[in-house]
C-alpha cells in the first residue's frame, strides 16, 4: 500500500503464501520486491524497476479493494 501527499509518499508492505505471514522483516513495498526477485536497475529502486511510481491511484476497478482495506484499518 502507498500514500502519497503532494508527491510525498510512504509505503507498506506484508509478504502472505495463503493464510501464512513469509518474513516479518519485509515491511516496505521494496523489500517485498526484493524478496520476490526483482533487481533495482541502476539509479533506481525495486519500486521504480517495476513501474510503480507511474501509478498514483487505483484504477477504478480496484477501487473496492482500496476501501475494503480503509475498512480493515490496514
Amino acid at each position: 500500500m502507498t500514500d502519497y501527499f503532494g508527491g510525498i509518499g510512504s509505503q507498506w508492505a506484508r509478504l502472505y503464501s495463503g493464510p501464512d505471514l513469509i518474513e516479518e522483516q519485509i515491511n516496505t513495498i521494496r523489500g517485498a520486491l526484493r524478496f520476490l526477485g526483482v533487481i533495482a536497475k541502476s539509479g533506481m529502486d525495486e519500486f521504480d524497476t517495476v513501474g510503480l511510481d507511474k501509478i498514483r491511484s487505483l484504477p477504478d476497478y480496484l477501487e473496492k479493494y482500496g476501501e475494503w482495506i480503509s475498512d480493515l484499518d490496514l
